[in-house]
C-alpha cells in the first residue's frame, strides 16, 4: 500500500535504459571497436537521452569514465559532436553531454543482418 511502482512516471530513458537498437549495437561492438563505431553509439545515447554523464556511458560501454572522457567525450566536443552540459567548467562534477543534432547518426546500423 502506497509503496512506488518501477516506473514512477518518468520516461523510461531517464531511468538509464537504452532502446533495443543502441543495445545490440554495445554488445556487437566488440573488446576493441574501431574509434568511430565506438563513438556512433556514444552520438546514439546521447541523441536519446537528454544529457548523459561520462559515468552513465562508462557503466553501459564497459570503461573507465575518466578514460572515455580524455579519449573520446573531449574530442568530440571539440569536433562539434557533442556539447557540454557546462560548456565553461569542462571538470564541472556534474559535467553530463548531448549530441547537437537530436537524430541517429549514420553510424549507428539499425539492424545488422550478420
Amino acid at each position: 500500500r502506497g509503496g512506488l511502482t518501477e516506473n514512477r512516471g518518468e520516461p523510461a530513458l531517464d531511468r538509464g535504459e537504452l532502446p533495443p537498437e543502441i543495445l545490440r549495437a554495445i554488445a556487437k561492438r566488440g573488446a576493441k571497436p574501431r574509434k568511430e563505431k565506438l563513438r556512433a553509439i556514444i552520438e546514439s545515447i546521447c541523441v536519446v537521452r537528454e544529457w548523459t554523464t561520462p559515468a552513465e556511458l562508462g557503466g553501459w560501454l564497459g570503461m573507465d569514465p575518466g578514460n572515455l572522457t580524455e579519449r573520446h567525450l573531449s574530442p568530440m566536443v571539440a569536433a562539434g559532436r557533442l556539447a557540454r552540459r557546462f560548456p565553461d567548467t569542462p571538470t564541472h562534477p556534474e559535467q553530463a553531454y548531448r549530441r547537437f543534432h537530436r537524430q541517429l547518426p549514420l553510424g549507428l546500423p539499425k539492424e545488422d543482418s550478420e
